[in-house]
């Protein structure tokens, strides 16, 4: 078929997510630093064009603000060169300690970095 499975699309959010971590301090050595799991409890996708298996993609990871204690990403995978959309996905993150117990508000090392992201905050749509 020449396009790229449908499943490959997760690991792309996940290393964009992971990218978007390292970049602004919530990778996973400061989860595990601070005691704090991030498990993702949701993630969509819409197909919009498929990708060629020898297209080079571009995948971005933006933020939604959220008044809860959560992270709800949206994605977007374009072909780079021509920047035509293929594929937007979303995915939500909860908190938990490492035992799996919920955390209900926003833990310590997140509280920390939310003033910084002021400037990524998205709207949800």
């Amino acid at each position: 078929m020449n396009i790229v499975w449908h499943g490959h699309y997760l690991s792309f959010f996940d290393d964009a997510r992971r990218a978007f971590g390292q970049h602004y301090g919530i990778d996973y050595p400061a989860y595990i630093e601070s005691r704090v799991a991030a498990p993702v409890v949701d993630c969509r996708m819409r197909f919009l064009a498929s990708a060629k298996l020898d297209d080079v993609l571009d995948v971005e990871a933006r933020l939604y603000k959220s008044e809860t204690a959560k992270l709800e990403f949206k994605f977007q995978v374009r072909r780079s060169g021509t920047g035509e959309l293929l594929v937007v996905g979303f995915s939500t993150q909860v908190f938990s300690d490492p035992e799996g117990n919920l955390s209900l508000g926003w833990p310590p090392m997140m509280q920390e970095r939310l003033e910084a992201w002021e400037p990524l905050w998205m709207e949800p749509e």
